[in-house]
């Protein structure tokens, strides 16, 4: 039976990615900010390269990105920002996208079902 799919920032590609791939399983998706836009392999690199957590001083670059006024404790969340993005697997992960990987606007014309944005 085709389930709705719920899908933010990489989550969100990989919904599309599935609606894309397997129609048949998707009935509809609701999507949050959803990664997955085509780039070219030097626009892919700079952008993963914000995902370099092996210092402190990149976690906490990364996370006062994330806000127009940072909150005082970015200081302390960025070493478990540091810790949970250098997990080797997640390391791995980051490292092994490519272009091929991302969404295409074929991709996503090809889409029948309801996408809530």
């Amino acid at each position: 039976m085709p389930a709705f799919v719920l899908g933010n920032s990489m989550g969100g590609g990989l919904a599309l990615r599935l609606a894309a791939e397997r129609p048949e399983k998707v009935s509809g998706l609701i999507l949050t900010s959803p990664g997955g836009a085509q780039m070219t392999m030097e626009e892919l690199q700079s952008f993963l390269a914000r995902f370099d957590m092996s210092n402190r001083r990149n976690a906490v670059a990364f996370l006062q990105d994330l806000y127009h006024r940072p909150p005082f404790y970015i200081s302390m969340a960025s070493w478990d920002l540091q810790r949970v993005f250098g997990r080797p697997w997640l390391v791995r992960l980051i490292r092994s996208f490519r272009p091929e990987h991302l969404l295409s606007p074929n991709h996503l014309q090809s889409l029948s079902m309801p996408v809530l944005l």
